[in-house]
């Protein structure tokens, strides 16, 4: 009887001891999930991965015409005048660069190169100005190829502010082209970069510079 206490007691001993190694493995394994390194990390280092706070630069496609044919964002005016190139503002079939009186519009949006009409848009957040044209594409657009346009038509900066693309000879501040007029806030010049947030030097009405995080670009 004796005997068989002693055998019992050691099997009970036994099996608290591999309750317990048990236990002590589980929370190990825990602990190393706890510590795991994440996807995209490298030595240490995130790679392919925002920080936690920092937006990323939106790339929005701007689209003139519904589905229908119809200026997606409706008409605000209607004018007449003719085109005599194609689109300094931005790389897109039949869009042109025109006039109406002695005002330029840029870009000016055809359904196709025998439309009666072109759409020109002052920004991609604007309303049309409907231009009957006087002389047809043809006769005043002899190249139907765009231009190389790299930049964006407009960007969104972080904090609210809205600016477009400039033609002709722009102020270069810190080597970077301020060639984005932000309305009467000041202008500004998006730094060459490849990282997900993109940012530009922005000069303000007072001549101070500011580099300021792009929050979208519009192209067409």
């Amino acid at each position: 009887m004796v005997l068989a206490r002693s055998s019992a007691s050691a099997s009970w001993r036994l099996r608290a001891a591999t309750v317990v190694i048990a236990s002590v493995l589980l929370l190990a394994g825990c602990a190393g999930q706890a510590h795991a390194p994440d996807v995209g990390v490298q030595g240490g280092h995130r790679t392919n991965v925002v920080p936690a706070g920092v937006n990323v630069t939106v790339m929005r496609t701007f689209t003139p015409f519904s589905p229908d044919g119809a200026p997606a964002a409706g008409v605000a005016a209607h004018r007449s005048g003719s085109c005599f190139t194609t689109s300094i503002t931005v790389a897109r079939r039949n869009t042109y660069r025109c006039l109406a009186g002695n005002d330029l519009l840029d870009p000016c949006f055809a359904r196709s190169r025998s439309a009666e009409n072109v759409f020109c848009y002052a920004s991609p957040w604007s309303k049309a100005t409907r231009l009957h044209l006087t002389k047809s594409l043809a006769s005043t657009v002899h190249s139907t190829t765009p231009l190389r346009v790299t930049r964006a038509w407009a960007i969104g900066l972080s904090g609210g502010r809205r600016c477009i693309a400039t033609g002709g000879t722009t102020e270069v501040a810190r080597g970077v082209p301020l060639s984005y007029r932000c309305g009467s806030a000041g202008s500004a010049g998006v730094h060459p970069s490849h990282h997900a947030v993109r940012t530009a030097l922005f000069s303000g009405r007072n001549g101070a510079l500011h580099d300021v995080d792009i929050a979208v670009e519009w192209r067409a």
